[in-house]
């Protein structure tokens, strides 16, 4: 594994490979986003040694990455669908009703280039050194990013530009939003440390209901319905509290810039997580 992290590939790639050598055995289903995700999922239940039996299904349908509309579509697919306002194939009608009132309704669609001149904005603000204080910015990517971000007119190019044998697009993705919201080290540290330091309920059903309280009592950590309340609901439990604002704070960001994006301007609003009601299905 370290000779292939050494020849500067990828960690999924390098693990590939390293298993096949290992076990004389072909890997080469490895190099798939869902199985990727699977052998992590596993390997974190043997951690934990949990009793949880992990079962692989079969993917049916469309790839991962597919990006024509098949019967039964990838969601690559169906974004580059919305992106180029084709009409949606393969999705329950439910589904598309909430997709189009969304859209009325000037709530997107928001895509990855909606956000690329608040990233370059950002890497040019922050510039070489305070970008090498976020967490991910190691072997020379930050220079990549102050150079390409200055040359590059859209996400894609700038994607293009970026990308290395190790560094690939969906690391290079996730390092422009650490930008945006400056995620440095010792915040990702005390996380992956201390785990996530609140629930968030977004919604439920009338038989969801009955469960609520139960998991409220239950749980270590606090069930946040409400916000405007959540001072009062991260003192009722015996978590990390600093780590818990900085957790909040970072949700609520994220769900503000994500929303400058809208069409409807009086969507753009910030703080709109405090005025957004919890679905409740009946």
């Amino acid at each position: 594994l370290k000779e292939h992290l050494g020849n500067g590939l990828s960690f999924p790639n390098a693990r590939r490979l390293a298993i096949s050598s290992l076990l004389n055995y072909d890997a080469e289903q490895m190099r798939y986003s869902n199985d990727i995700l699977g052998i992590e999922y596993v390997a974190e239940l043997k951690r934990l040694r949990s009793k949880i039996e992990a079962h692989t299904i079969k993917r049916i349908g469309a790839s991962y990455n597919e990006e024509e509309l098949l019967e039964i579509p990838s969601a690559t697919s169906l974004r580059k669908a919305i992106s180029e306002k084709r009409k949606l194939e393969g999705i329950p009608y439910f589904t598309e009703q909430i997709l189009e009132e969304e859209f009325k309704n000037g709530r997107g669609p928001v895509f990855l280039n909606s956000f690329y001149d608040l990233m370059r904005s950002k890497i040019i603000l922050l510039g070489r050194e305070r970008l090498e204080q976020l967490y991910g910015f190691n072997e020379g990517i930050s220079q990549r990013f102050l150079m390409n971000s200055c040359a590059s007119q859209n996400i894609e190019e700038f994607l293009n530009k970026t990308k290395t044998k190790r560094f690939t697009f969906t690391r290079i993705k996730r390092r422009l939003f650490y930008t945006i919201f400056e995620i440095d080290k010792t915040f990702v540290l005390e996380s992956n440390e201390f785990g996530p330091q609140y629930l968030r309920l977004l919604g439920f059903t009338e038989r969801g209901k009955s469960l609520l309280r139960h998991i409220s009592d239950r749980s270590s950590l606090p069930l946040i319905s409400n916000l405007s309340d959540f001072k009062n609901s991260i003192q009722s439990r015996e978590i990390n509290v600093d780590l818990a604002r900085m957790q909040i704070a970072l949700d609520i960001k994220a769900s503000d810039i994500y929303a400058m994006n809208f069409k409807s301007s009086s969507e753009r609003l910030c703080k709109r997580d405090f005025r957004k009601p919890i679905i409740h299905e009946q």
